[in-house]
């Protein structure tokens, strides 16, 4: 039941879309071709790593002289090896048994995901030394990935630091002249990733921060101004759709869809955008969920330029992304590449080292909105 409720949603909600163009002009012709402003109203650490680095135990792990104090962010992966025995704590059959310290390689069952409320301690009273490699209770802990996301950022900081790293990160990441820049290269549209708690801003619920709103209507001025639409993307959906941090997931686990109440939540999120946008002239969609990974959806938001090929060139990389090009732009609705800007050059459009500002690795399209010929 469950389940045709999720689907119901969908039905439903994809009527928005039609309507934000109810009583325009639109040209039959037109085709999106825009851009995704990644990394900044959705953390995702890997677009902007630095943004993690002021996090108090940003390595997850302080010492004390007869105490650890372990101050880790939930999803964290754990992996625990035996002092004495050389072995991994295992969870056997993958979980719900027992746990033993017989695995000689740490893979899946022999990593642990952090979901904690509190600081986590283990206190050793000491004895003839203690914590020495003599000791069974010892093990040496590592950890094994861990998720950088919304909710990790918010959280590592806590309220007071967080709300300053964020707006810091919201004023600065996407500017007015990013909007410039796009529509002088050619582009038409700017998808824009949010969060479930934007609906609530200013004071959204812990540990997220308010001030993502403002930001937005700052975006649509912009996209008015330069004449370019609006894709609003719900990248994070109550409960996380999917494991990854880019749907604020806290620690890997997908409740989005279980329970009506999530549904419910989720409409009320997309009822919330377009009631406020709506009869924005720069809103051109709205998507209504990113990546789903509950039985029965599969999600497609963008393309990118990425090429699993050692040492390929700059002029390889805008070869394999003009070929992409000519695929997608066949697309009725029309496409956006991921993303304007990310510390990994073929990920990002433009390369902000280069003194011109350039279309960088994976745009295959060059400052004048003109496609570079190649031979």
């Amino acid at each position: 039941m469950k389940l045709l409720v999720v689907r119901y949603l969908f039905i439903i909600s994809s009527c928005y879309i039609f309507n934000f163009s109810y009583g325009r002009n639109l040209n039959p012709n037109f085709r999106v071709k825009a851009v995704n402003l990644g990394g900044w109203l959705v953390t995702e650490g890997w677009i902007k790593p630095s943004l993690f680095d002021a996090i108090p135990n940003n390595d997850f792990l302080s010492l004390s002289s007869i105490k650890y104090d372990i101050n880790l962010q939930d999803g964290t992966g754990l992996q625990f090896k035996s002092v004495t025995e050389g072995k991994y704590l295992c969870a056997e059959l993958g979980g719900g048994n027992i746990i033993v310290a017989n695995r000689t390689a740490a893979s899946g069952w022999e990593t642990f995901k952090v979901k904690t409320e509190e600081l986590v301690t283990a206190d050793h009273s000491g004895g003839n030394g203690g914590w020495g490699d003599d000791d069974p209770s010892v093990f040496i802990m590592k950890t094994s990935g861990r998720l950088e996301g919304e909710f990790q950022i918010t959280n590592g900081y806590g309220p007071i630091m967080a709300s300053q790293v964020m707006r810091e990160h919201w004023r600065t990441f996407i500017v007015e002249e990013d909007f410039s820049f796009i529509k002088s290269n050619g582009l038409n549209a700017v998808r824009i990733p949010v969060g479930w708690w934007i609906a609530s801003d200013p004071t959204p619920p812990k540990p997220y921060v308010g001030g993502s709103l403002n930001a937005l209507d700052n975006a649509f001025l912009w996209a008015r101004t330069y004449e370019l639409k609006v894709i609003i993307d719900l990248h994070a959906a109550p409960g996380s759709q999917n494991p990854w941090e880019h749907s604020a997931n806290r620690d890997g686990t997908i409740e989005w869809g279980k329970t009506d109440d999530i549904i419910q939540q989720t409409v009320e999120v997309i009822d919330f955008l377009t009631a406020r946008y709506a009869k924005n002239p720069s809103l051109y969609a709205k998507e209504l969920i990113n990546e789903p990974l509950a039985p029965g959806y599969i999600g497609h938001g963008e393309w990118v330029a990425e090429w699993e090929v050692r040492d390929a060139t700059k002029e390889d990389y805008q070869k394999f992304a003009q070929a992409q090009l000519e695929v997608f732009g066949r697309a009725t609705f029309g496409w956006a590449y991921w993303t304007l800007k990310n510390v990994n050059n073929h990920w990002s459009e433009i390369d902000e080292g280069s003194s011109n500002v350039m279309i960088e690795y994976g745009a295959p399209w060059s400052k004048n909105g003109d496609f570079p010929q190649h031979d």
